[in-house]
């Protein structure tokens, strides 16, 4: 999937929560750290564009971990996940930067589940999973899922945000 519809994604599903978690509504920032978080487990190949912005974490992670593994599992999203929460647990302004971040880390997941490259839920298990309607990264749907998230977080973050 490509790096702009992981962001999408991300948004979208920052935006769903926040219209049911009062904190988060009214928070442009939190937003925007979905979006970035969407992108982080992205980090593990030079040719994403947050691997070619910080190339040389980003080729040292790729050659340990490869694209694809420890940082699309449940494993990366909770070593993400649970630092930034508790850190926000005791500074309540960053909850929801903490859970953006979060919830973008977790929407990139979701969003390579669904494209037939599937993702390793359990490393270090190798086994991955993709949806049962998976579908090819790239093609005419994978442009059409995230010009989906995109109109339907408009809708919503009008509701929402606004």
């Amino acid at each position: 999937m490509i790096g702009a519809n992981h962001a999408a994604i991300a948004a979208l599903i920052y935006t769903g929560v926040a219209a049911i978690v009062p904190s988060l509504q009214h928070s442009p920032i939190g937003l925007g750290v979905a979006a970035l978080g969407g992108l982080l487990p992205d980090l593990d190949t030079p040719h994403s564009g947050l691997g070619r912005r910080f190339w040389p974490f980003s080729s040292l992670l790729g050659g340990r971990c490869g694209h694809r593994g420890f940082t699309h599992s449940l494993a990366g999203c909770l070593l993400l996940a649970v630092p930034a929460l508790l850190t926000s647990f005791l500074q309540r302004d960053l909850f929801p930067v903490a859970a953006g971040l979060a919830l973008g880390f977790f929407a990139h997941i979701a969003g390579d589940w669904l494209t037939v490259g599937g993702v390793p839920l359990f490393w270090p298990s190798k086994r991955r999973f993709c949806s049962p309607l998976a579908f090819h990264t790239g093609g005419l749907l994978d442009v059409a899922v995230g010009l989906a998230a995109g109109a339907v977080f408009l809708i919503v973050a009008r509701r929402v945000f606004f």
